[in-house]
């Protein structure tokens, strides 16, 4: 978007030549000190009286901040001018004009909305039972790959690859589920259609996991919320749990270790 620029020409123009004439004012003040100088070489005359150098520091100092000023005037009249076009600072798609032609704006007013095209940031419910077993960094964050697709109207099926970037720090409560954030990449194979999908269109996303043993379990079953007591063909043993999720005095536990045959202890 760009707006009309007459006026803040005209205003860096102002702005500029205020600047030259505080130059000058200040070449006039240099020139006047200079006289001054030569007049005397101390701060007193020999009537007595202050020397004109002296009386002349209030004029000098007023030209030097009048110069400042004019200086900060220009710079601030160039980065207006600079702003009379609007650019996004990433490829991008405008679908909503909140302004029309020949419409005067004012800072801070919208202008429009605009979507990104390089990636799009999508919601994914995930049960927590699966949501268990998605791959963990050394920090424990999700970070899994995964695939994204849709079918337009006319048919064609479009895929986006994409990774799972964040974890919503609220549970989904209904479908008992987390709820993961995922950015997808542009397919370079299908860049125009990335222009339309998958906005407003339904997503089928697909994350491949083994998933382990997971069970919900009776919340004081877990012991220093690490382990579980089992009982098995050759004894009691203690085996190692992750906690996935705690719910009404229940626990969803993920057991790697868990065997055919083992019992859990309460």
């Amino acid at each position: 978007m760009e707006l009309e620029k007459f006026e803040y020409r005209a205003r860096l123009a102002n702005a500029q030549a205020e600047l030259e004439q505080a130059r000058l004012d200040v070449s006039t003040e240099q020139a006047e000190a200079l006289k001054a100088i030569k007049k005397t070489y101390s701060s007193v005359s020999k009537s007595g009286k202050e020397s004109e150098l002296v009386l002349r520091v209030p004029q000098r100092r007023a030209v030097n901040a009048r110069l400042n000023a004019a200086e900060a005037y220009v710079a601030e009249a160039e980065q207006a001018l600079r702003d009379t076009v609007l650019e996004a600072p990433y490829t991008c798609q405008v679908v909503e004009c909140s302004v029309g032609a020949g419409a005067r704006v004012v800072a801070g007013q919208p202008v429009g909305k605009v979507i990104p095209l390089q990636e799009r940031m999508i919601r994914i419910p995930v049960p927590l039972e699966e949501f268990s077993a998605l791959p963990r960094d050394e920090q424990g964050k999700v970070n899994t790959a995964l695939t994204a697709s849709c079918v337009l109207n006319n048919g064609k099926r479009l895929q986006w690859l994409g990774r799972v970037t964040a974890v919503d720090a609220a549970l989904d409560s209904k479908s008992n589920s987390a709820v993961l954030i995922a950015s997808l990449e542009p397919n370079a194979s299908h860049v125009s259609e990335w222009q339309v999908a998958p906005v407003n269109m339904a997503l089928q996303v697909a994350i491949n996991v083994q998933v382990p043993v997971s069970a919900w379990i009776p919340a004081s079953a877990v012991r220093d919320g690490s382990s579980i007591q089992v009982k098995t063909p050759s004894g009691m043993q203690e085996r190692k749990v992750q906690v996935v999720a705690l719910k009404d005095g229940r626990a969803l536990v993920t057991v790697p270790e868990f065997q055919s045959g083992d019992a859990l202890i309460l």
